[in-house]
C-alpha cells in the first residue's frame, strides 16, 4: 500500500470522535486523512486476520444495556466451543467491558467475532489473535 491510486469517501462519524481524530491528526500525523488511513489498516489487520486451522487469543469490547448483556451471553453459548473464558467488569453505572479468551478454528472465532460486531450497542470491538503450530 501506499503512493497508489487514492479514493475519496465520505463518513459520518458522531462530532465528539472527530474532535478526538482531529486532535490526534493534529498531533502525529500529516493530515485528517492520514490519521483515518492509519486506522483502516489498524482495523483491517486486528479484524482481518487470516491466519487458518488453531487460533487463540482474546476479544474485548465495551457494551451498555441488559438487552446487550443478554445477546452477548447467547452468542457466548452459541460459541461455546470456541469460548474459553470471559472476564467482565463495571466501567460505569451500565456500562461494562468484557474480555473474551478464545481457542478454536480460525474461521469459527471469525464468524464469532463477525457476529459480536453486528450486535446493537458493542463498541470498541478489539481482536489479538495468532495461530497454533500443534
Amino acid at each position: 500500500m501506499g503512493g497508489g491510486r487514492v479514493a475519496r469517501v465520505t463518513v459520518t462519524i458522531p462530532a465528539e470522535l472527530l474532535a478526538e481524530l482531529d486532535e490526534l491528526a493534529k498531533r502525529s500525523f500529516k493530515s485528517r486523512s492520514g490519521a483515518v488511513a492509519e486506522a483502516v489498516k489498524r482495523l483491517i489487520d486486528s479484524m482481518g486476520f487470516a491466519a487458518q486451522g488453531l487460533v487463540v487469543g482474546t476479544v474485548s469490547y465495551h457494551y451498555e444495556g441488559h438487552r446487550t448483556a443478554e445477546r452477548l451471553r447467547e452468542l457466548g453459548h452459541r460459541y461455546r466451543d470456541v469460548v474459553v473464558s470471559t472476564l467482565h467488569f463495571h466501567v460505569g453505572e451500565d456500562r461494562c467491558l468484557e474480555v473474551v479468551v478464545v481457542k478454536g478454528d480460525a474461521q469459527r472465532v471469525r464468524e464469532y467475532v463477525g457476529e459480536l460486531g453486528k450486535v446493537k450497542g458493542v463498541e470498541r470491538l478489539s481482536v489479538a489473535l495468532s495461530g497454533v503450530t500443534r
